[in-house]
């Protein structure tokens, strides 16, 4: 089983994200070339939903082309979410997370992970410690983060909200929203 961020699931601030990745998660009907391991690279396309799932680390998944995809998968693990309706995943330190040209997209990592949003309407994203989320040409991009982390954006609509877990306040500068 894959270790999870080094906060509870049940934590989550955002009752929306928690909904769209459960929602994901119960999702079926996956066209893929079977399971996922440790150093494998496994893609799911086509079709109506898909769940990704690795139970080790260092794994590397890529969804495209569903309406719903969603991923689970350990430390040091990669993935690539395009031009799907909602997208999600879940994963363990030194996360590795691209989301493009879709209309949401939902992430919970662990610590030192690095997650780019672009080309959507939604993002969703909550990060451990040393983190950074990219924000790019997007409607609206939420972050919650558990310790440092940072948040540089461009190209959208509305700076991104930023809420720092620890209680202190999120600081904003040109492009760049971080938490200390």
């Amino acid at each position: 089983m894959p270790r999870l961020a080094p906060f509870r699931l049940g934590s989550l601030s955002s009752p929306g994200l928690l909904a769209v990745l459960l929602l994901t998660l119960a999702a079926s009907g996956c066209k893929s070339d079977g399971p996922c391991g440790k150093g494998q690279y496994c893609e799911c396309s086509g079709g109506d939903e898909c769940v990704l799932s690795c139970g080790e680390e260092q794994c590397s998944m890529g969804c495209h082309d569903l309406r719903r995809c969603g991923a689970v998968c350990g430390d040091d693990c990669s993935s690539d979410c395009r031009k799907s309706d909602d997208c999600s995943i879940s994963c363990g330190d030194r996360c590795r997370f691209t989301c493009a040209d879709m209309q949401h997209c939902a992430a919970i990592t662990g610590s030192d992970s690095d997650v780019t949003c672009s080309g959507m309407n939604d993002c969703k994203v909550e990060v451990g410690p040393g983190s950074v989320v990219h924000c790019t040409s997007l409607q609206n991009c939420t972050v919650v983060c558990h310790g440092a982390c940072q948040v540089p954006w461009s190209g959208n609509s509305h700076e991104p909200i930023v809420t720092c877990a620890g209680g202190g306040a999120p600081l904003s500068s040109p492009g760049l929203v971080t938490c200390n």
